[in-house]
């Protein structure tokens, strides 16, 4: 509806009607990457839309918008719909008072603009900063950047911009700098015109940048700049012009066969704003108007006029290398000193950094100061909590201890009176004594030892005697068990031959007297025997005293005659 509004219609009726016809051959590959909408101020903008209103054949609900265009007087080539719309040109003016000084090359803009252009196409083509591009890449980023160019010349470009490798070679790839160099030099260097130069189509066909081309490049190059000519012609061509049969010409040999054979030298000149070779009415050559001298006169006017052509394009040719050689100098030397403005920015940013960084540094380093100081205090304040902790700790445990130790000794004192009691009790009552000697037994009876009653009251006991009875021997269990407060123990005269094992509970035994009985050995267990002081075991059949006796360390008294010793062992004496 604004179109219809503030627009004038203006019909554009295709012969088929197709857009496609409309449009040119391109109207398929054309994308429109933002619209109207996008537009700063849209009541502002002057420029054409291509559109179908709806009620257009074919009908349709609403209008077809196909493309738009914003006039610009003495426009630039722009790259993609941003900047025909406008929202470009203000980045542009921007970075260009900035990167931009005296003395630019005419046509060229902003560094700042051609490394947006860069970047755009390095998205275009979904490439990272860090990848290059080959020809046929640098040739579809120029497409998406709505740079038009001919073949021949983007060849040119791509090689300028190529630089060197280590090697010293061109490396076949640009980086994104090289691709920037390339868009500025493209501007900077003077457009030849529309049409296909011989330089253009040499370049195009010569396919492997050797500096020549074959039979069949040749043919292609010649048809390519708009010459019908049959194969054997120009074959023929071909064949006068490789002189030293090698199989290719190069671009001189092609000039030569270009403007003597191939193109009307007259009308070349004429297109090019040169005036051709005329004969003048006054000139001798006028007068040769029949027969051989008219043709030989043809043939000279048309050498001299292919000459002439042939100098005109060697000239442009010169021309436009001296330009490519210049403009890229110019570029680098542009770039450059770009560079420095940029660099000069990056070092008086790094200075005030720097003074910001020297005060920063300063208080940094009084915090790390400050820090470091508190840490110190904060560990001397730990080291004395600790410190204060252990001695209470310490001295904590000593109570506990002490504490300990005085519960301890009042329960032994305790228990120790109890046993004192306990024992005047026993000995009050006669019951720490058992005399049972001379009854004749020959075995111990099971009412002294087996009932819980009689072993209470064995151990009771400080005194027993046994003597004078006959026994043959003790009870294995719970009788010599029972006796541990036993102090005397008399067994003497009897026919006992051995001493169980249970005597080690006789701990507190100081008297023992086995003499006069059977014992072969005395037993190991008398070790335990700590508090024995006398021993009396002679008048039995022992052979050998163990080495455990050692233990009695208070032994005072050892009888042992009447036995079948036949020495003491080594525990005696020590």
């Amino acid at each position: 509806a604004d179109i219809e509004e503030t627009g004038d219609f203006v019909s554009c009726d295709s012969a088929d009607g197709h857009i496609d016809s409309l449009l040119g051959k391109h109207a398929n590959a054309t994308t429109f990457d933002v619209s109207l909408k996008d537009a700063p101020d849209v009541a502002a903008y002057k420029g054409c839309v291509i559109v179908k209103r709806k009620g257009d054949p074919p009908l349709t609900d609403e209008p077809v918008v196909f493309g738009f265009a914003r006039f610009s007087q003495g426009a630039k080539e722009i790259a993609g719909t941003e900047q025909a719309l406008g929202m470009g040109g203000a980045k542009d003016r921007v970075a260009a008072t900035g990167d931009v000084g005296g003395g630019v090359m005419e046509g060229v803009q902003s560094v700042a603009h051609y490394s947006r252009l860069a970047k755009n196409a390095w998205q275009f083509l979904e490439l990272t900063e860090e990848d290059e591009i080959n020809y046929k890449q640098f040739k579809k980023a120029l497409d998406l950047l709505n740079i038009i160019i001919l073949e021949g010349r983007a060849s040119r470009l791509f090689a300028a911009s190529d630089l060197p490798d280590e090697t010293g070679k061109p490396g076949g790839s640009l980086s994104m700098t090289e691709f920037e160099v390339a868009l500025m030099m493209n501007d900077a260097v003077p457009k030849t015109g529309p049409d296909l130069t011989p330089l253009d189509a040499f370049y195009i066909f010569d396919v492997d940048g050797s500096g020549e081309i074959n039979q069949t490049e040749f043919q292609e190059c010649v048809r390519a700049l708009g010459q019908m000519r049959t194969d054997d012609e120009l074959l023929e061509l071909f064949v006068q012009a490789d002189k030293d049969k090698s199989g290719v010409i190069d671009y001189k040999e092609f000039k030569r066969i270009w403007c003597h054979s191939l193109v009307d030298p007259v009308k070349a000149l004429l297109e090019l704003g040169v005036e051709p070779m005329r004969i003048s009415k006054d000139s001798v050559l006028s007068k040769m108007q029949f027969g051989p001298l008219q043709k030989k006169r043809e043939q000279f006017v048309h050498f001299m006029n292919a000459n002439n052509l042939l100098k005109q394009i060697e000239r442009s040719d010169k021309k436009m290398l001296i330009a490519f050689d210049t403009v890229q100098e110019k570029v680098k030397k542009v770039r450059i000193e770009a560079q420095q403005r940029r660099d000069e920015r990056k070092r008086a940013k790094k200075a005030e950094q720097n003074i910001h960084g020297r005060e920063a540094a300063r208080d940094a380093a009084f915090r790390d100061k400050e820090k470091r100081a508190q840490i110190q205090r904060d560990q001397r304040e730990r080291a004395k909590q600790r410190l204060q902790e252990k001695q209470t700790k310490e001295k904590l445990l000593a109570e506990q201890q002490q504490a300990k130790q005085r519960e301890a000794m009042w329960i032994s004192m305790n228990r120790k009176e109890k046993e004192e009691f306990r024992i005047k009790e026993i000995r009050r009552k006669g019951e720490d004594k058992m005399i049972l000697k001379d009854k004749g037994w020959r075995v111990i009876p099971p009412d002294m030892y087996v009932s819980a009653d009689a072993q209470a009251k064995l151990s009771n006991l400080v005194i027993l005697d046994l003597s004078g009875n006959k026994l043959v021997e003790l009870p294995e269990s719970n009788f010599l068990f029972n006796l541990n407060t036993l102090r005397s123990f008399n067994m003497s005269h009897n026919r006992v031959m051995r001493i169980p094992p249970e005597i080690a509970n006789c701990g507190s035994l100081q008297i023992w007297l086995i003499d006069n009985n059977d014992i072969r050995e005395l037993p190991k267990e008398i070790k335990y025997m700590h508090d024995m002081v006398h021993l009396d075991a002679s008048r039995n059949k022992l052979e050998v005293i163990p080495d455990e006796i050692e233990n009695m360390y208070p032994l005072r008294y050892l009888i042992l005659h009447s036995n079948k010793l036949k020495h003491l062992g080594h525990g005696i004496g020590e």
